[in-house]
């Protein structure tokens, strides 16, 4: 390239910066945090600073074609420097649109009934569910599902105020539940057991309740509902559950079946979900140990589900055969504890029974204790970590 063509492109490239500064300048003094258009805000900031980046590598490729004069050394460092200079600003303009941390509450239910005292506290009224449904639009909530969480944690943008809303079991009652959800466009997760898709499953010790079929849940899927593992048969209470199975095993036998089952539940999905991302497991009796995470890692679940009530039972019951192991097992428990908040292997979440009325139900969405915390600016930070230092190069 000449030299004089160089500096041309130059001017333009500096003309183009203004231009981008500009915009950032007017989107700042006009923004209002909290507003509606969060997401087609953020996605404008990522594609400014994406065409910074665009900028140096084009700057790049016609310095090394030109002759390296004194004026076109100084005007391509100004031009760089330039970059540097609105590149900080569209971070800045996106650390003000978000801010640094979200939460992400992450609701639990199980049965929803049309009668409006139901016997089991796991089974909440459907006019309840309308109410609270209600509110979290008028809220200005929008429902995702974990895929959706798990392509934000790789990059990819989310929506503001996010709650994910999930139904252990998939009871046939869920038939109800899609009406609803559908008023407001919302979509939920349902964890399944996935041996016993379609047959009845205990709500509680004497209760039992029929599950959504296969055809059934794909027509879900369709619709945009994800569907993960709640286990292949470790949620059926009796000799194959979970609980009693840690109770009884020795650790070698329990890990060794943890493995079996889970690579079952993860193959059922695999094979009838294959267009989903099937790396979510809904522990079940909210059980889980960081000798199990591990097992669930290796079969290849990435985000786990528990409740804020643990397997305590489990371990005292340890103590009479294994105090050693129970004080591990214990151990593990307090470390989860701590990890609940940020890490995907931990989700706590906010359990919706009967019981929760419209108050106690804002209270515990907006309740910092249950809160399912990510750093919000992750795609942003990605791409600065990635690009950053290469705007600030000289052009070799």
């Amino acid at each position: 390239m000449k030299t004089t063509d160089y500096l041309t492109f130059l001017k333009s490239v500096q003309n183009k910066l203004e231009q981008i500064g500009k915009e950032v300048s007017n989107f700042q003094e006009g923004l209002k945090i909290g507003g509606g258009k969060a997401k087609e805000h953020e996605e404008d900031l990522v594609r400014k600073l994406k065409e910074c980046i665009a900028i140096k590598a084009e700057i790049n490729i016609n310095y090394a074609a030109c002759i390296k004069t004194d004026n076109v050394k100084s005007q391509t460092l100004d031009a760089l420097e330039h970059i540097r200079v609105v590149g900080e600003k569209i971070i800045k303009a996106h650390e003000k649109l978000i801010g640094e941390i979200v939460n992400v509450p992450v609701l639990m239910y199980h049965n929803i009934s049309e009668e409006n005292n139901p016997k089991s506290r796991y089974t909440v009224s459907k006019k309840k569910f309308e109410q609270q449904m209600e509110w979290l639009k008028k809220q200005g909530y929008q429902p995702i599902t974990f895929i959706e969480l798990q392509q934000y944690l790789k990059g990819e943008i989310l929506l503001r105020k996010p709650v994910i809303i999930t139904f252990d079991d998939g009871f046939v009652n869920l038939n109800l539940v899609r009406a609803i959800m559908a008023q407001y466009n919302f979509r939920a997760v349902i964890s399944i057991v996935t041996k016993r898709v379609g047959e009845p499953v205990f709500i509680n010790k004497t209760d039992c309740e029929s599950t959504l079929d296969l055809a059934q849940l794909r027509q879900f899927s369709r619709e945009g509902w994800q569907i993960i593992s709640h286990s292949h048969d470790l949620h059926h209470l009796g000799e194959s559950d979970i609980n009693t199975l840690f109770k009884t095993k020795s650790r070698e036998e329990f890990l060794a079946l943890m493995e079996a089952d889970l690579k079952k539940s993860k193959g059922y999905l695999d094979t009838h979900f294959p267009d989903q991302n099937n790396e979510v497991l809904a522990w079940p009796f909210n059980f889980y140990q960081r000798d199990v995470v591990k097992i669930a890692e290796k079969v290849g679940f990435k985000v786990m589900l528990t409740t804020d009530v643990h397997n305590v039972n489990s371990i005292f019951a340890l103590v009479k055969r294994d105090q050693w192991a129970a004080l591990i097992s214990l151990r593990h428990l307090f470390s989860s504890f701590i990890h609940r908040f940020t890490d995907p292997r931990y989700i706590s979440r906010i359990e919706i029974s009967n019981q929760v009325d419209l108050d106690e139900f804002s209270k515990r969405i907006t309740g910092a204790n249950y809160m399912f915390k990510i750093k919000v600016i992750n795609k942003f930070k990605q791409l600065i970590e990635r690009a950053m230092k290469t705007l600030r190069l000289q052009p070799a």
